[in-house]
């Protein structure tokens, strides 16, 4: 769900918070592949979106599990918006790869 776009301090405009999440929040939740198939298909079905929509870059915050995240990266190609995924460790996003050219963004937070 793309909730809107807003203006940019610095010229142009930012899109908002894209969201993608169930309504089972928590640990264990993710119980089978048709889960993980089904999350993989709307996140793909984002990016394709937002690459419509002229979204060149897209900053991704995720705490999912592991396998989740292996399967969400697999529907990533080179046509889709530069992506930088951010590392959550202890309550934090410690650091951040651009997924591109492989750049390390840190330290994201304190």
């Amino acid at each position: 769900m793309i909730q809107g776009f807003f203006p940019n301090l610095l010229g142009g405009y930012i899109a908002s918070i894209v969201s993608l999440s169930s309504s089972k929040i928590g640990r264990w939740k993710i119980t089978n592949y048709a889960q993980i198939d089904k999350y993989q298909r709307e996140f793909e079905k984002m990016l394709t979106e937002m690459k419509a929509k002229g979204v060149e870059k897209i900053h991704l915050f995720a705490t999912t599990p592991v396998s989740l995240s292996f399967s969400l990266g697999r529907v990533i190609n080179h046509y889709h918006p530069e992506i930088i995924v951010y590392n959550y460790n202890n309550g934090t996003f410690d650091w951040g790869i651009n997924l591109q050219n492989r750049e390390i963004i840190e330290p994201v937070s304190q």
